[in-house]
């Protein structure tokens, strides 16, 4: 069965190990990385056309699709203002919508404890963006400040820009340029991901879609499925609920 693989949550990225299959055209927030095992090439449609490598990454908001069928890969999203991203878009894509490699994972990837996930992805990152240490530019105490109230206020407060921009003491304007410079992302870009990625760690504990939904400030299950569609190209009941989840 598709999507019917291992999945694990950390802070700073999404990972999943198991089969895939052909999605819908999609857009997220985060930097991907696809591997494939000792099986054939991936196939992906990404920036209208079509790339073919063992390796793909993925750019931040940059329209794709899976369109081949494996037994085993390995999917890193990356949140979109982790150092990990970070690294990944200056190392790797920089400036480039995607990026192909040779770099081909083994066949017997398991990932059965939480130490495990984290091993894999630094496994994976390492071959990307290389040996030497990665050092992140400062961000602007503004952003620092913003994505420190973003946990509560998704759920208790208002995460629209003007109220943020307030709560940091900066006019609209300077706080939507100084998070898109900082993250690559805009603030209402980041907050989808940042709901979909709290509906995600919800329903990898067991709740309900809808219950996924409200706990992430989503309207309802409706709205939360349609942004899982638009930014996997399926629907949260295809794949999350088929995973098994390792628990943080």
């Amino acid at each position: 069965m598709p999507w019917a693989g291992v999945a694990a949550l950390d802070e700073d990225w999404l990972v999943y190990v198991g089969p895939i299959a052909a999605t819908a055209q999609h857009a997220h927030h985060a930097t991907q990385i696809i591997v494939s095992t000792d099986g054939p090439e991936l196939r992906l449609r990404v920036a209208d056309r079509v790339v073919r490598a063992p390796t793909i990454i993925v750019g931040p908001n940059v329209a794709h699709a899976i369109e081949s069928d494996a037994t085993c890969s390995i999917i890193v999203f990356t949140r979109p203002e982790s150092h990990l991203s970070d690294a990944l878009r200056e190392r790797v894509l920089d400036p480039a919508p995607f990026a192909a490699r040779s770099f081909r994972a083994a066949s017997t990837i398991e990932i059965p404890t939480r130490e495990s996930a984290v091993a894999l992805v630094d496994r994976i990152t390492s071959q990307l963006v290389g040996p030497q240490p990665f050092v992140r530019r400062d961000r602007p105490d503004v952003v620092t400040r913003a994505l420190a109230i973003l946990p509560d206020a998704l759920i208790h407060g208002s995460v629209a820009l003007d109220a943020i921009a307030q709560e940091c003491g900066v006019s609209a304007s300077r706080f939507r340029h100084l998070f898109m410079a900082s993250t690559g992302s805009s603030w209402r870009a980041f907050i989808r991901w940042e709901r979909l990625v709290r509906a995600t760690a919800s329903a990898s504990t067991g709740a309900s879609l809808t219950a996924a939904a409200h706990d992430a400030g989503f309207a309802d299950a409706a709205h939360f499925t349609r942004t899982f569609r638009a930014m996997f190209g399926l629907t949260p009941s295809e794949v999350l609920f088929s995973l098994r989840w390792i628990a943080k």
